[in-house]
């Protein structure tokens, strides 16, 4: 499984899951190798209460195959302001198999609704007879802080036939030398306790076809390409859609290596450009511009955070780049995951990008996601290769969310036709009015004069609303104009442009819809 390999760790794509802690070269292990499986407990960021009575605590351990342990006990510690609770769960179990998850249901009654509970997960495990105890995991070099989980009367609070979900995922079917998922089954659980009605599993094309044993040897046969596709069609349900996919590396206009979303593609692209298998073997696979003649009505393809900054040592030795407008147009690709769980001030550049692409008359709509590797409340990662481990809450799963309107619970229609919104927290959407006809966000209004009628909705846990914004792009005169609004607006439409809208409430939460495009003859 472990193979003498030179590998350019620190030029890696941003490592964004759980570490992975056994992987070494021959005579060179990294300071944090462990003779044990990793152990890790998880649990999400918020529970909806509206849909769940208990909060599930997951509990991942991985390699024991290579370290095994018998699992004794897990002993959590529950409290919020002064009142305190602590529940067990007794294993006494062998686990020798390279992958273990169990998701235990806590017992949340004690605690009102609308409160912060912090959450100390303790596991107790023996060794070749030595018994050990870990806090929430076993990485060294980490504080082990408590998981903190807000309990919402209603987690995600959206009108009805609006379903909200993350459409960048990586389950534990991405496992290389540096990180490692979440099985699709426990995500499953973690989603719908956050009141989620869909995702998509994007584990990465340079994984995918790796064979199970392997982060380096690839499978004719993509047993695991196979696998992950099975288990989202066995665990697809109508309450939570899960759809298959891939994060393709895949060469742009200047043949450098960008990710792209391929979403419930019935066949498996190959991308290993930035993949850091094989020394300096950096050139695509695959063109963007091959994009367009496999794109149907059953698949759908989105660039993944085409804006995000690019190191110059991932640009030289990965040949890695950025997605431009003449890879748009050659693709046919006309969604861009604008928001990877970013920071205010890097959502704020990459808004004023696609502003600028809208006033140029470029129809494209943003969904937002977050690239998580499991991570339902703190990540926990590789910081430096080989030497440190850190942790971080960001890129969380379910952080930023993509939240689209249809009569059924069907994502890709819907993100195809741009009726969506993103958001962090709260909700906000609008419609164009007039004389009783509507016109709805990724929609083509052709009036001089309409309404704009909108709404809003939050929680506790985000705010109240503090501003709303109307936009109007005038792609004629390339100018956005943006204006405060607290009620309908009855408003002169451009020629050719758009309206758009977004809001921020009083505890800095945001939410931004997709345009709807005026033209008029």
């Amino acid at each position: 499984m472990y193979k003498d390999v030179i590998s350019s760790f620190s030029f890696l794509p941003v490592i964004a899951g759980y570490a992975e802690l056994h992987y070494h070269l021959r005579f060179l292990y990294p300071a944090y190798f462990r003779r044990e499986p990793e152990i890790i407990a998880d649990l999400p960021q918020r529970l909806d209460l509206f849909t769940n009575s208990s909060l599930p605590l997951l509990l991942i351990i991985k390699d024991a195959d290579r370290f095994p342990i018998i699992l004794e006990k897990v002993k959590v510690y529950l409290r919020a302001g002064e009142l305190q609770t602590e529940q067990e769960y007794t294993f006494s179990q062998k686990i020798n198999t390279s992958w273990f998850s169990k998701i235990c249901q806590l017992d949340i009654s004690s605690f009102p609704m609308e409160t912060e509970v912090f959450i100390d997960v303790e596991i107790t495990f023996s060794l070749k007879g030595r018994k050990k105890v870990v806090r929430n995991d076993n990485f060294p070099g980490i504080s082990q802080k408590p998981f903190r989980t807000w309990l919402a009367k209603k987690a995600i609070n959206i009108p009805e036939n609006w379903w909200a979900g993350d459409p960048h995922y990586h389950s534990n079917f991405t496992s290389d030398q540096v990180e490692f998922g979440a099985d699709i089954a426990a995500t499953r659980e973690m989603a719908l306790a956050q009141g989620l009605s869909w995702f998509c599993v994007t584990d990465h094309s340079y994984d995918l076809d790796d064979m199970p044993d392997s982060f380096t040897s690839n499978d004719p046969e993509l047993k695991k390409w196979k696998n992950m596709q099975r288990e989202c069609q066995e665990l697809d349900s109508e309450k939570c859609r899960i759809i298959p996919g891939e994060e393709v590396s895949i060469g742009n206009s200047q043949g450098q290596n960008v990710h792209l979303l391929a979403l419930n593609h019935k066949e498996f692209i190959s991308g290993s450009g930035d993949s850091a298998e094989v020394w300096f073997r950096n050139t695509p696979q695959h063109q963007l511009c091959e994009i367009k003649e496999i794109s149907g009505k059953e698949n759908l393809f989105i660039a993944a955070h085409p804006l995000e900054k690019v190191p110059l040592a991932q640009r030289v030795t990965l040949n890695r780049g950025n997605w431009s407008l003449a890879d748009n147009e050659s693709s046919g690709v006309y969604i861009w995951q604008l928001i990877n769980s970013a920071e205010t001030k890097v959502i704020d550049k990459a808004m004023k990008t696609w502003v600028q692409h809208l006033l140029n008359r470029e129809r494209i709509f943003i969904c937002a996601g977050n690239d998580a590797h499991g991570n339902f409340n703190i990540m926990r990662q590789i910081s430096f290769p080989f030497l440190k481990l850190w942790e971080t809450h960001k890129q969380i799963f379910g952080n930023w969310l993509t939240i689209y309107q249809a009569e059924n619970n069907e994502p890709l229609p819907a993100l195809r036709q741009g009726r969506m919104i993103v958001s962090n927290g709260p909700f906000l959407s609008f419609v164009l009015n007039r004389l009783e006809e509507k016109w709805l966000l990724g929609e083509t209004c052709p009036l001089r004069h309409a309404t704009v009628e909108y709404e809003v909705r939050t929680t506790p846990e985000f705010g109240e609303i503090e501003t709303i914004y109307c936009y109007r792009g005038d792609c004629e005169t390339g100018k956005e104009f943006q204006f405060p609004v607290a009620c309908p607006v009855n408003i002169a439409l451009p020629r050719n442009g758009y309206i758009r809208m977004s809001l921020i409430t009083t505890k800095g939460f945001l939410a931004f819809t997709n345009p709807i495009f005026t033209v008029q003859s």
